[in-house]
């Protein structure tokens, strides 16, 4: 969320969903990510409320799936001391190729589409993030997720999807509200989806069955300059994004 160029244009576009006519079933402001709060979660870590600073962070790259949980043992202090223990390999993994410029990393959010779907056309989650690729890049390569399953930090063993949520249902608000789907076929047909697409076929032609399907899009190349350690669930009260407790520049 540190990208303001980013995050109005993804504001762009979820302004446009929202003003759709006819609206999008499900949709409402209040289920989408505020733009200081997009980020790409690189892992989640139970941390011992013992150490001396906030419990419970996310791993995340500060341009920034909930991936995992970890050993109760483990305190904020020792994930910030292995987050510098391999800061040297990712700096090396991005000393060359053409993911990264001058070292820099180079992260295109060049797909967009939808989680937790669901055989009515609905969905609970909408993001964009990184084509999938058949052989590791250089944002998975120091993901570091291996890393720290390794040391006992993250147990969840599912596959690592890289992605920055625009819309998630869990976060719709009102006393005793359910979790309630947005209409994903009510997204694909909008001109909102329209406009940002650079593909013409339609991803969810297949009556639910291609739950998983992705659509090419143009949000940008963006620059990652951290990897941060995030209180989950907190908020800076002048900016709105999540709280850092630590990280490496990269």
């Amino acid at each position: 969320g540190h990208h303001e160029a980013l995050k109005t244009r993804v504001s762009a576009f979820t302004n446009a969903l929202l003003a759709a006519d006819p609206p999008i079933v499900g949709l409402e402001e209040s289920v989408i990510i505020e733009p200081a709060r997009l980020h790409i979660t690189l892992g989640v870590m139970h941390l011992d409320k013992s150490s001396s600073r906030p419990p419970s962070p996310t791993l995340a790259s500060s341009s920034r799936q909930e991936s995992g949980e970890a050993s109760s043992t483990k305190t904020v202090a020792d994930a910030l001391s292995l987050l510098e223990r391999i800061r040297p390999m990712v700096l090396d993994a991005l000393s060359e190729g053409a993911e990264s410029l001058n070292g820099t990393l180079r992260v295109p959010l060049d797909t967009i589409g939808v989680l937790q779907t669901d055989k009515k056309q609905t969905a609970h989650v909408l993001w964009i993030g990184p084509r999938y690729s058949p052989t590791p890049r250089k944002l998975d390569i120091i993901a570091m997720n291996n890393t720290f399953r390794e040391e006992g930090f993250i147990t969840e063993t599912r596959p690592l999807k890289l992605h920055c949520t625009v819309i998630n249902t869990s976060k719709r608000k009102g006393k005793g509200r359910k979790r309630i789907a947005f209409s994903r076929t009510g997204i694909w047909e909008s001109e909102a989806y329209k406009d940002i697409t650079l593909s013409q076929s339609n991803p969810m032609s297949d009556s639910g069955s291609n739950a998983h399907a992705e659509t090419v899009v143009d949000f940008g190349t963006w620059d990652v300059e951290e990897i941060q350690l995030c209180e989950m669930g907190s908020r800076d009260l002048l900016t709105g994004a999540y709280v850092s407790v630590g990280g490496i520049r990269i």
